[in-house]
């Protein structure tokens, strides 16, 4: 987008569900934010964020390839402190509480 205020935070989605990366999509550009990024799988969405280094990530928790919960745990044992925004359709509650404990300051779980 090119009439992006300067220090515009930056975000990526990384989800396997076409339409479930098409919502937050048009949320954020119709709010004049930056999508660098999508992935419809973990070792995707990891590469493309040692990459593009978004400020916050849209992580979907069920992934075809790892959980949401190892994409987490990789990006953040590199010492990369993005914001996450965990989602998913699950009611396992134990998948649920992983990812809380995982969460840290500035992430959230939806």
């Amino acid at each position: 987008m090119t009439n992006m205020p300067s220090g515009s935070p930056t975000f990526m989605i990384i989800d396997d569900n076409d339409v479930s990366r098409l919502m937050p999509r048009h949320i954020l550009h119709a709010n004049k934010y930056t999508v660098v990024g999508e992935a419809a799988s973990g070792r995707v969405g990891i590469e493309l964020m040692e990459r593009l280094r978004p400020k916050l990530v849209c992580l979907d928790i069920m992934l075809p390839d790892m959980s949401g919960i190892d994409v987490l745990r990789t990006i953040r044992s590199s010492g990369w402190r993005a914001e996450v925004l965990m989602v998913t359709g699950s009611n396992d509650r134990g998948t649920v509480m992983e990812a809380v404990a995982r969460l840290q300051g500035g992430s959230a779980l939806a």
